[in-house]
């Protein structure tokens, strides 16, 4: 699940954004980081299968990329991280059919590690997806690396393009490349000093990437004189990304999964694992005609079972019950027992989260040593048993003198900063 990052000032939107053209082919692209912060959001890629019903002599498919943007909250992400680096039992994904897909899949012992789960077909091009590959557990494989279902970070990043600078646009970076741009907006501040902030000022960056060597970087375009138009534009208002960061819509993302499983011969219960995730887009998006889904027979089977509800009205004749303590009635002699039946558990619950909740944080009021991560170069606070870098493995040589485990960070609450920060 997508969430807007409050770093820098906090605007309102102005309609829907625009993605910039892609960059990666050429190596580099130019851009003026606007003054709002980015959004980031969780993604598991997938395929889907596109047709093009005006192609030069009929209809043409195309295997494409589908960006599905997790439903689950990044809680969630971190304590199975940590869960699986502490060997404790991971959590259970309640909503995103993606991470239930890939608990399900991982369930599946019966299942070889090179069995095919996935098939598209497009014309004369063939792709079969493996266990291993949806998993992500062979490193080696170039569809491993692509194709894994498991949840990646990336940022939503409004800027203006250098090129063209008459509007502010969005493009979707990894996680790699926001850590790039951190760490560039950071060496700044120390050579140049505090106010080389690109939410201070209008800025010109280059967004590098190496095919190579599959790195990303940023650099300082030198030299660059802003126009008074493109500081207009960066001090006016960003615009809504809120479409890219929100919960991926589940019937796509079911068409795709259950019509690649069934060219496979792969068998899997994708009514019950995407169950919970196409009731809630229901109801959710029920009053939006564009993305409501065809109400199916469950609404109406709903709609008799609250209409056999009513039967719950026969409670409340037991209410009668009171009605024979009109005698003593006393004001409360009968409301008086819910009352500390409902208050005395209520406080002791909230006494015991509360009574936990505060031990964590005075942990953190002495400074923390910060170091930089051999392997993917974030910074890793020494109390920390492994890289906060969600898409980095690597773990602790020694134990450290504070260990959290997954339960230590739900109670911390696990809130990322913007990675300009």
């Amino acid at each position: 699940m997508g969430r807007q990052l409050d770093s820098w000032d906090d605007l309102g939107g102005s309609g829907g954004a625009e993605f910039a053209k892609s960059w990666k082919k050429e190596g580099f692209y130019k851009a003026i980081l606007h003054q709002s912060p980015p959004s980031e959001r969780r993604v598991h890629n997938f395929r889907r299968i596109e047709i093009d019903e005006n192609a030069p002599g009929g209809p043409k498919k195309t295997i494409l990329w589908f960006p599905f943007v997790c439903h689950e909250d990044e809680n969630y992400h971190r304590l199975k991280r940590m869960a699986a680096k502490s060997k404790e039992t991971p959590p259970k994904a309640q909503r995103c059919p993606a991470c239930r897909f890939i608990e399900h899949l991982e369930e599946r012992d019966d299942l070889a590690d090179d069995v095919v789960v996935f098939t598209f077909l497009a014309g004369q091009e063939r792709m079969d997806l493996l266990k291993v590959h949806v998993l992500g557990l062979d490193k080696t494989s170039k569809l491993t690396f692509r194709d894994n279902l498991n949840g990646k970070t990336e940022y939503i990043i409004p800027h203006i393009p250098v090129d063209d600078p008459t509007q502010v646009l969005v493009t979707a970076e990894k996680w790699s490349m926001g850590m790039a741009i951190k760490k560039r907006i950071k060496d700044d501040r120390k050579i140049y000093g505090t106010d080389e902030d690109p939410a201070k000022k209008p800025i010109a960056y280059i967004f590098e990437y190496d095919s190579e060597t599959q790195k990303y970087g940023c650099s300082r375009l030198d030299n660059y004189e802003v126009p008074e138009s493109v500081e207009e534009l960066w001090a006016g208002p960003a615009p809504d990304a809120s479409r890219f960061i929100g919960p991926g819509n589940p019937e796509t993302l079911y068409d795709q999964m259950k019509g690649g499983a069934e060219v496979a011969s792969f068998e899997c219960p994708f009514d019950d694992i995407f169950g919970p995730a196409l009731k809630e887009w229901r109801q959710v998006d029920e009053d939006d005609p564009a993305l409501v889904f065809p109400p199916p027979d469950e609404d109406s089977s709903e709609k008799a079972t609250e209409s056999k509800k009513p039967k719950a009205s026969k409670k409340p004749k037991a209410s009668k019950k009171p009605k024979e303590a009109k005698e003593p009635k006393a004001n409360g002699v009968a409301e008086t027992p819910p009352e500390p039946t409902k208050t005395e558990p209520a406080p002791k619950k909230q006494r015991k989260t509360r009574s936990t909740k505060p031990k964590p944080p005075p942990e953190p009021e002495p400074e923390v040593e910060v170091f930089e991560c051999p392997d993917c170069s974030q910074d890793w606070p020494e109390n920390l048993p492994a890289c906060p870098n969600p898409e980095c493995n690597a773990v602790a040589d020694e134990p450290v003198d504070e260990p959290q485990t997954a339960a230590q960070a739900a109670q911390s609450g696990a809130k990322k900063g913007i990675p300009w920060q």
